[in-house]
């Protein structure tokens, strides 16, 4: 995953938090590719009608050109 590198999670950690959120239907991941390489991420959560966002990461090759944005 993006955004286990960018935030410096172990790969224990990104085990888990694989297990937690990926499966879950209230929460959808979404990814931007360019060339086939996913470049920025992120995660959002749907509660009634609340929408909240999650785990926003862009390769840092990437930042500053607006690609998250893109996801939104």
């Amino acid at each position: 995953a993006l955004i286990c590198p960018i935030f410096s999670v172990t790969e224990q950690a990104a085990d888990q938090y694989e297990q937690v959120l990926w499966d879950k239907p209230e929460i959808y991941n979404w990814v931007l590719k360019k060339e086939e390489k996913v470049i920025a991420a992120l995660s959002t959560f749907i509660e009634g009608p609340v929408v909240s966002v999650w785990n926003v990461a862009t390769d840092p090759a990437f930042r500053r050109q607006g690609y998250c944005n893109e996801l939104w």
